[in-house]
Formats: C-alpha cells, sequence, structure tokens
C-alpha cells in the first residue's frame, strides 16, 4: 500500500513537472470546451469525462486548460498506481510491480497523453479498475467491478472492446458469482451507460458546442455508435494473411519503440513464466494480449507513416500496458531462474533509460504553440467578422480561446457538422481558415493563414486574399506538427506560382526552408517546389546540398544537370549526367539527358553512343522519340 502510493506521487509529480501548461494541439481545445459548457463533444461524445471536467474546472488554481491537463495527469498516475497493484497481487513481487508500473508510466505513447486535456488516460484507469477489483474477489467487489467495466466501456469504445478481457476473468473470482449477484452485476454494467442521456439533455438545452444531433433517441444512439464519425470499426475490407503480418511488424516496431526492446524481450518471457507459473490467473491477460494486438489490427487499418498520430497509437495502450506487467514478470522470472530475487529490480535500470530519453520529448511545460495559434487567429479579423473552419487544428483552439477564455467573443465561428453553434451574430467581413471550408480552387491553406473574401479588388482565384499569420518557429513544432506545415507551405507556394505570384510563392518557400530539414527528402521536395515556382537557381543549390549529402542520390544529380542546361551551363549539366549513369546505369533517363546535351554540343559520335545504351533499356520511353528526333535515323529500337 505505501510503495503503491509513493509510486502514485511520484509519477504524479513527472507528469506535473512535464505537463501543458494551456490547451494542446488534437482534440483537447474541444473536450475543455465541452467541459467547460457542458457541451456534446465528438462521438460518442465522452459525458463522463465532461461532466468529472466540469467538477475539476470548479479549482480555482491555474487556467481552465491546465486544470483539465491536471484531470490526465491524476488519472495517469491512478492508472500506474493501478497496474503495480495488479501486477504485485499476481506475482507477489513487489520489484514485478514496480518494473511494470515504470515501463508503462514513461511509455512514449501513455506519457504523451497523460499531460494534456484527452481520454485516454481516464478510459486506461477504468480498464485496469475493474480487473484489480476481480483479482481481489468479494461480491462487493465484482459489483463496483461490474459498474466502472460498464462506465469504462461508455466512456470509450476501447473499453467495450475489452469485455471479453472482464467475462474471462469471472470464473476465477471469489467466491465464484452466480445467480442474483450475476444479474446484479449486469444491472450495474448497464446502469453505467444511463450517463449518456446528459448529452440529450445538454444537445436540446441551446449550448453551442454540440457535435452532431444527439437531441432525439435516434440521433443519441447514432453519436454513441459513432455512426456519423467514421472510426475504426469495419475499416477493412478483410484482413488477408500478408497484410496482417505486414501490420504486426509495424505494431512490434511502435511497442518496441515504446517500452524499448529489451523490455519487450523480456515481456515476451514473462508470459512463458506467466504460463507456466500461474496458468489460469493469467488466462485474462493472455485474451487481453491477443484482443490489443491481433484483434485491434482486425478492425483497423494500420500504415507506418500514419504511426505518428496518436489516434493510432492510442488503441494499442492497453496491450502496451500488459506487456509492462509482462516484462514485470519477466524480471521475476529471470531472478530466480538465477536464484537470485534481488536481481529483478536491477531491471528498473529499463524504466529509468525510458526516463531519461523521454523526458525532452515529453516536457511540455512550455508549450502554449495551440493557444498562440487560437489567438493569433482570433486577434486578425475586425469586429464583427466571421471564421469560416473546418480543420480541428485551427478549430479547437480558437473555440477553446473564445468560448472558455473569452477572446474576442464579437467574431462569429462557424464549425461544419453543427460541432459548434455561433454565439456572435452574421455579418461583417468574411474568412476561410482552412481549405475544406473554402470555395473550389481556393489555394490550400498552411498553419497561420486565412483567407478573406475581397470585393472591388482584380479578380484572383474569384476574389480571394490571404492574411499571414506568424507560424511557431520550428524548433517549437512536434516531429508531426513539422511535416504537416512543411507540406502545406510547398502546396499553398505551388497555388501561389500557378496564379502568377511569384514573389509570395518565394516567401512561402522561405518559410518552409526551415522545416524541410526535419520532413522526409524535405530538401529535395523543396528543391523542387522552387524550380516549380520559377527559381531555377535556388533549386539548383538546394538539389547541389542533397546531392552532396548523399553520394548515392542519382535522381538529385538528374535534377541538377536538367536545372544546370536549362541556366546553360551546359559543362555542369553533362557533368552531371554523366555521374546518373555512372550511379544508375540501369536507367536511361541518365543516358537519354546525355545524349541529347551532346547533341545539342555537336558531339554526335558520343550522342549516339549514349542514345544507344538509353534505347537498350527502354525503346518506347518518352523521352525516346526526342532522341530519334535529334539524330535522325539509324538508331536501333
Amino acid at each position: 500500500m505505501i510503495v503503491g502510493a509513493l509510486l502514485f506521487l511520484f509519477t504524479l509529480i513527472v507528469f506535473l513537472r512535464t505537463l501543458a501548461p494551456t490547451v494542446a494541439v488534437g482534440d483537447s481545445g474541444e473536450l475543455i470546451a465541452a467541459a467547460h459548457l457542458l457541451g456534446v463533444a465528438h462521438p460518442p461524445g465522452y459525458p463522463l469525462y465532461t461532466l468529472l471536467g466540469k467538477l475539476f474546472l470548479l479549482i480555482p488554481k491555474g487556467n481552465p486548460a491546465w486544470t483539465m491537463n491536471l484531470l490526465s495527469a491524476l488519472a495517469g498516475a491512478g492508472t500506474v498506481a493501478l497496474l503495480f497493484a495488479a501486477v504485485r497481487g499476481l506475482t507477489r513481487s513487489v520489484a514485478a510491480g514496480l518494473v511494470a508500473a515504470l515501463l508503462f508510466a514513461f511509455s512514449s505513447t501513455f506519457w504523451s497523453q497523460a499531460t494534456i486535456a484527452e481520454v485516454y488516460a481516464l478510459s486506461l484507469l477504468l480498464l485496469l479498475a475493474p480487473l484489480l477489483l476481480l483479482m481481489r474477489g468479494g461480491g462487493r467487489n465484482l459489483l463496483l467491478a461490474s459498474y466502472l467495466a460498464g462506465m469504462g466501456a461508455a466512456h470509450h469504445p476501447m473499453g467495450l472492446f475489452f469485455l471479453p478481457v472482464y467475462l474471462l476473468a469471472l470464473p476465477f473470482a471469489r467466491p465464484r458469482p452466480r445467480g442474483r449477484l450475476l444479474l446484479a452485476a449486469l444491472l450495474l454494467f448497464l446502469s453505467a451507460w444511463t450517463v449518456f442521456l446528459a448529452l440529450l439533455v445538454r444537445a436540446r438545452s441551446g449550448v453551442s458546442l454540440v457535435w452532431g444531433d444527439p437531441s432525439t433517441l435516434s440521433g443519441l444512439l447514432g453519436h454513441v455508435g459513432r455512426a456519423a464519425y467514421g472510426g475504426v470499426w469495419g475499416a477493412k475490407d478483410g484482413a488477408a494473411p500478408a497484410r496482417l503480418a505486414g501490420e504486426l511488424r509495424i505494431l512490434w516496431g511502435l511497442v518496441a519503440n515504446d517500452l524499448s526492446l529489451p523490455a519487450l524481450l523480456l515481456a515476451l518471457l514473462g508470459v512463458l513464466f506467466a504460463l507456466i507459473r500461474w496458468k489460469k490467473r493469467t488466462l485474462p491477460f493472455i485474451a487481453a494480449l491477443l484482443l490489443g494486438s491481433v484483434g485491434v489490427l482486425l478492425l483497423i487499418d494500420l500504415k507506418r507513416e500514419v504511426m505518428v498520430l496518436s489516434s493510432n497509437r492510442i488503441f494499442f495502450l492497453p496491450l502496451m500496458m500488459v506487456l509492462a506487467g509482462a516484462a514485470g514478470a519477466g524480471a521475476v522470472g529471470v531472478a530466480a531462474l538465477l536464484r537470485r530475487p534481488p536481481l529483478a529490480f536491477l531491471f528498473l535500470l529499463l524504466p529509468a533509460s525510458l526516463f531519461l530519453r523521454g523526458w525532452s520529448a515529453h516536457d511540455r511545460s512550455a508549450d502554449f504553440i495551440a493557444a498562440d495559434l487560437g489567438r493569433l487567429f482570433l486577434e486578425i479579423p475586425e469586429r464583427g467578422a466571421t471564421v469560416r473552419v473546418t480543420e480541428g487544428q485551427i478549430l479547437f483552439p480558437m473555440l477553446y480561446m473564445q468560448q472558455v477564455e473569452g477572446v474576442r467573443p464579437d467574431i462569429r465561428i462557424e464549425a461544419p457538422k453543427h460541432v459548434f453553434r455561433p454565439t456572435a451574430p452574421e455579418g461583417g467581413a468574411f474568412y476561410y481558415a482552412s481549405q475544406d471550408a473554402a470555395p473550389v480552387g481556393t489555394p490550400l491553406a498552411p498553419q497561420g493563414i486565412l483567407f478573406r473574401r475581397i470585393s472591388g479588388a482584380p479578380p484572383w482565384k474569384e476574389g480571394w486574399d490571404h492574411l499571414s499569420v506568424r507560424s511557431p518557429p520550428p524548433a517549437a513544432l512536434g516531429p508531426m506538427e513539422r511535416e504537416v506545415l512543411f507540406g502545406f507551405h510547398l502546396r499553398y507556394a505551388a497555388n501561389l506560382a500557378a496564379a502568377g505570384r511569384a514573389e509570395r510563392a518565394r516567401e512561402e518557400l522561405d518559410r518552409a526552408r526551415p522545416l524541410a530539414v526535419d520532413a522526409e527528402e524535405g530538401m529535395a521536395h523543396l528543391a523542387r517546389a522552387y524550380h516549380q515556382a520559377g527559381l531555377p537557381r535556388e533549386a539548383l543549390a538546394l538539389f547541389q546540398s542533397v546531392a552532396a549529402a548523399d553520394p548515392e542520390d542519382w535522381r538529385s544529380r538528374l535534377l541538377i544537370g536538367a536545372i544546370s542546361r536549362e541556366l546553360g551551363e551546359q559543362a555542369a549539366a553533362e557533368n552531371a549526367f554523366r555521374e546518373v549513369c555512372r550511379l544508375a546505369p540501369h536507367r536511361p533517363e541518365g543516358h537519354f539527358y546525355l545524349a541529347l546535351l551532346l547533341a545539342w554540343r555537336g558531339d554526335r559520335e558520343g550522342a549516339r553512343e549514349a542514345a544507344a545504351k538509353g534505347l537498350s533499356l527502354a525503346p518506347d520511353h518518352p523521352l525516346a522519340g526526342e532522341v530519334r528526333a535529334a539524330l535522325g535515323p539509324g538508331l536501333s529500337r
């Protein structure tokens, strides 16, 4: 009991030290506003979270966002303490409980969700508490476990998906439940779902924040069932074995990154040890492993490039929790095999390494990006203006700043799907803050751009102009934010260049330049964008830096040759094309471009030799016709 309490305090201190000071990117702004207004959040509505959040907002300390972040920190620390109690109860080992709890506490995904206003820390608390109560046995514990399991299932779909785990745990409860006790447990489980009636009441009250239309019974059922939200259920056409195997490899990489590879291998040993030593008592947890891996993969479409998104990673948090518990059991097992029980405590070095490695990545104590973004978007429009926005990374911070902190209540915010019912009247200037809200043909807006409808000016893209907002510095952005913002700047620059606004295109590309370093193939994409914008010198310099960084990159040298030829630097172009032929002799492009260049310079023998090599590789290549036209008849097909 004392160790569990100390563990709770320690992890709470860590989470508080790294807690976001205000609203964060993602759904945090919407969830905080929903709690503040007692509104209806995105499906399934999260009534338990919003009601608890409303109680927390009565705390006078800190701003509302910090108070809601505190709720996540408390739920996260509580989850860690319960995991310690569960693993210690199964293994009879304090060391096992500590290894498991601290591994999970400092795993990347869980730590990231315990420091912002999100629903997942509370969801995990409600997943773990019923299992712990069932382990302890007794009729009262069974009834309380049933009610908490119902609350967890109502709170987030993840809880409903893990109900089979509780059912498998029931036969091992002592005394074994039957008859009236089981009926009472079922009724308590179902009664927990009455919390959704709060959504029905609030949707009919005229509150401004309502997602969808749950004001009728059918609308409420559709909202709870995520009917209009999409989501993961039925997201696949079928799970072919090859596809499932590929997703399992991605999942292996995810859990190895979150828990570290040594911890994951220790967890696999822990599963074997648990099956040998505890057998039936571990059945629910083995079921949780299967449901948390193969079961979830059968439902969601898992791709490596989207694993940076928390909306994909969070579905595997229960799996991470069970694997952390298995790692604790593995620590005890290894120590028992070596007949050195204290050795189990040495495995605390694994969570210690996660803690040291993850501190800088998860320290949000200076993260004001979302709040600054929301405030900036609200400060620009004149009094009485309307801003239509669909992008959540812009909409939710704006909603939080206006509805919770009272910034610019005179501006009317319009959002889709009845997410938000504007409180300010219509009229005044009209702005679009995201691409989905704007008419077809309007250039894509990055974070930091507002489009304003203008009249009486020369038409450009149907009479639209933009206002630039200062973007956060690259050092203040997370990896995903940098990648997204970089892509937005490039696409926006392409639209500006197509509209004949070369100087504005250059400005956007210059803004994207600091972000290119962290984006995948960022410098190459930026160089192509400069070239498409009619800025060949800048493009050439960037391609040369890419080639210098990767001596084997033949594509960059091909583009260096093309741009050098365009600029009239024929010697540089020839050198680049010859490098392409050397690095990628199997590619026809280098041979064709070299042939065309040599033909233009009058070296017909060299041109024919290069052309022959290219034609032997790809006689029907799009460049083949141009080469034949330049060199005349006699070339072999």
